[in-house]
């Protein structure tokens, strides 16, 4: 897991000997106090970006883990979750996340992604998705989305027109801007 905390002063690591138990606190304290830590291990709440790829997460056990963990993230502008076996993440939120890779997972519907209020880019690429439906969701904020090798991209050779008439802030998908798909469409209507 890798993970990125604003402001969190870097540790080394010292090997000291103490005489008592009372200089062994005293030093513990002092280290904690030095690092930044100051008796937290772990600061979920302030990390801005997260990276939880190629954990194979699709275990019942993993996946209520990796849940937990994620309800944590109030910060995080940055989330990347690829080829984790994931295909549902309704029941959460995250308030700031503004890009998000859920690549090489099994999402099959836009209806369990999670939610996000300021989501503008959106790796949905290797997955499932069959159909445009839920994409609505994203329609004020999303920007940008890779969706190529998905059923959807086979079975619907009209996506991009459907995505972007579902989604009004959608500015590219799979790297074709807006206008390059209605002039696509124009030539081949004629």
């Amino acid at each position: 897991v890798s993970t990125q905390s604003t402001g969190t002063a870097n540790y080394q690591p010292h090997i000291f000997a103490f005489s008592s138990q009372q200089e062994k606190r005293a030093a513990a304290r002092e280290v904690k106090e030095v690092s930044g830590i100051k008796g937290k291990v772990e600061d979920w709440e302030n990390i801005t970006h997260a990276n939880f790829s190629f954990q194979e997460l699709g275990g019942m056990f993993q996946t209520r883990m990796l849940k937990s963990s994620l309800r944590k993230l109030i910060r995080c502008v940055t989330l990347v979750l690829i080829d984790n076996r994931l295909s549902d993440l309704r029941e959460l939120t995250f308030p700031c996340v503004t890009e998000l890779n859920l690549s090489l997972n099994l999402f099959t519907s836009f209806e369990h992604l999670p939610t996000c209020p300021r989501l503008t880019t959106l790796n949905l690429s290797g997955n499932r998705i069959e159909a445009v439906d839920g994409v609505e969701r994203y329609k004020s904020h999303l920007r940008s989305l890779k969706i190529k090798n998905n059923p959807l991209v086979w079975k619907e050779p009209r996506y991009k027109e459907l995505l972007f008439e579902r989604c009004g802030a959608l500015e590219v998908i799979d790297g074709m801007t807006r206008e390059a798909v209605q002039r696509e469409k124009e030539q081949r209507d004629g």
